[in-house]
């Protein structure tokens, strides 16, 4: 089975562009010209990236 993961640089550029407000099409393209990913040879969906957009939304919608 796969990593679950974002490498922590993965997962703060999905964050800022959660605040920004990017699409997830956007940011996968983004995401996958990234040396981080290139170096560890995987690629990312959109799907699994819209997944971590959610997961923000729902984390913020639902938060204390």
């Amino acid at each position: 089975m796969a990593n679950s993961t974002f490498p922590y640089r993965i997962q703060q550029m999905i964050l800022s562009a959660w605040k920004n407000g990017e699409t997830a099409t956007n940011l996968t393209d983004r995401i996958n010209r990234t040396r981080t990913v290139r170096k560890a040879r995987t690629r990312y969906t959109v799907r699994q990236v819209a997944a971590a957009l959610a997961w923000h939304t729902i984390r913020d919608r639902y938060e204390a």
